[in-house]
């Protein structure tokens, strides 16, 4: 699979997941403006999220160039992970956003401000969440395939962004930086294994898009 094939498949990902976090907003959403959460919502709202990060999972294992050993990094521990923290953040955020809108309003009123705030957001948050559901999967199962599959060769990995206007500023500066295998990127100051590394802070992976290219020299 080529950069360019990645990316485009990688957008296409993201479609998938939206779907699965605008349901899982819908749900997070009406309870924030009721007051509280149910076990039974919580439990909805984080099988679509586990859904979503398997998607990136699955993107990875389904491409691999060796069936086994893509089945084998598929992390579904991974997706439990990150739909419980998820669930939470979209919940905190979501009362937040409510809370704030509802300032000074009190019954039917502060209900209705509530709801037109958290409608307005989430086309913005399920893209967000989409893209921090599928991603960070893709590039840490790519690494682990890479280094599972690649031994006694040299390999590089050269940092790519999607070159579009929504790259920040530090992520452009790192386009084409290129380091060998074990090595670290040097991402607006931080140190970085691969796109979408939780090392650094959030500034530097949120929302990020930016892949990892790894080239092996079959010769060394």
């Amino acid at each position: 699979m080529t950069p360019e094939q990645e990316e485009q498949g990688r957008e296409d990902l993201e479609a998938e997941a939206i779907v699965l976090t605008l349901a899982a907003l819908l749900i997070v959403d009406r309870a924030a403006v009721r007051g509280y959460m149910t076990t039974e919502e919580r439990e909805q709202v984080e099988d679509k999220l586990r859904r979503a990060r398997d998607i990136g999972w699955a993107f990875v294992r389904d491409n691999s160039v060796d069936e086994g050993l893509g089945n084998e990094v598929f992390n579904s521990r991974d997706s439990v992970i990150y739909a419980v923290a998820a669930a939470g953040w979209m919940y905190q955020y979501s009362q937040e956003l409510a809370r704030d809108a509802a300032i000074d309003l009190q019954g039917a009123e502060a209900e209705a401000a509530a709801r037109n705030v958290l409608n307005s957001r989430r086309p913005n948050r399920a893209e967000t969440y989409a893209i921090d559901s599928v991603h960070p999967a893709v590039e840490a199962g790519k690494a682990a395939i890479v280094k599972r599959l690649i031994v006694d060769k040299a390999v590089t990995k050269t940092w790519r962004t999607v070159g579009d206007s929504k790259v920040r500023p530090t992520h452009k500066a790192a386009d084409g930086q290129k380091v060998l295998l074990g090595g670290f990127f040097t991402v607006g100051g931080y140190s970085m294994s691969y796109p979408r590394d939780y090392s650094a802070p959030a500034k530097e992976t949120a929302r990020c898009r930016c892949m990892a290219v790894y080239s092996v020299n079959w010769s060394k």
